[in-house]
């Protein structure tokens, strides 16, 4: 299939901060706001079987420091035989940015060069840099629109299981017994696990439930699996239709 014409139009990129303004010693949230033309998607953390995921490469002034890009529930795209994670038609990722406590007062540039990768029946590179300014010394303000707009993508972040799980690995499979806290208010589950690390399972099989255990695939990167593993697990009631997104982490001992 030939490439679009025009491919600056596939995807639309900016920067927003949730405040105009931030205190000395504060944090400024920041989000990259992906539009990306219909149909078209870019990539979570974990691409999956394909892909590639966005990165932000931060130039930031003196004391500034950015932490982890908050990364909201992807959904899962047929890759060829395989499956890959992603975001169609917009993408909206957070990062915190840490200001130091001695920022002098007055504006200061947060810029960022911004990598991704942006598929439909082809796949297309693209890179922008971006910048936004702060008025720091100020206190925090936004509007009614901005509000909303980070409203919405907190929304759509996981939230950390306290309890964690235990795994069981063997040559082609690990199963996972996953804690009660995952099914509390859930009458018929039905449950998918996306692991951060691309190579662990097959992310294309089926993910069979036995009352509390997942059973998962093992991917093409065999032997020892890692003590410890973390990922994303959705969990669905399949009576009320009220989905819920966990981050959690797994002990894995090999058998």
């Amino acid at each position: 299939m030939a490439a679009p014409a025009n491919l600056d139009d596939l995807v639309q990129a900016r920067l927003v901060a949730e405040n105009a303004a931030v205190k000395p010693g504060g944090t400024a949230w920041v989000a990259l706001h992906l539009t990306m033309k219909k149909g078209w998607h870019t990539y979570w953390r974990n691409p999956g079987d394909s892909g590639q995921k966005t990165e932000i490469a931060w130039t930031l002034p003196r004391g500034f420091k950015a932490g982890e890009i908050q990364w909201p529930v992807p959904r899962q795209f047929a890759a060829g035989i395989g499956a890959s994670y992603g975001y169609a038609n917009e993408a909206i990722l957070l990062a915190p940015i840490a200001v130091p406590a001695d920022a002098a007062p007055g504006a200061a540039e947060l810029a960022a060069t911004v990598n991704w990768l942006v598929c439909e029946a082809i796949c297309v590179p693209g890179e922008a840099k971006l910048s936004l300014k702060l008025d720091v010394g100020s206190a925090p303000a936004s509007d009614a629109g901005t509000k909303a707009l980070f409203d919405r993508v907190r929304a759509a972040l996981p939230v950390d299981l306290k309890a964690r799980a235990e795994g069981r690995a063997g040559e082609d499979g690990i199963a996972i017994d996953l804690p009660a806290e995952a099914f509390k208010g859930t009458a018929a589950p039905a449950v998918a696990f996306m692991p951060f690390d691309d190579t662990l399972i097959d992310h294309a099989a089926p993910q069979p439930l036995t009352g509390a255990t997942l059973a998962l695939k093992r991917g093409p990167v065999r032997g020892k699996p890692p003590a410890e593993t973390a990922g994303l697990l959705l969990v669905e009631d399949t009576k009320s239709g009220v989905k819920r997104a966990f981050n959690l982490s797994v002990l894995i001992r090999s058998e």
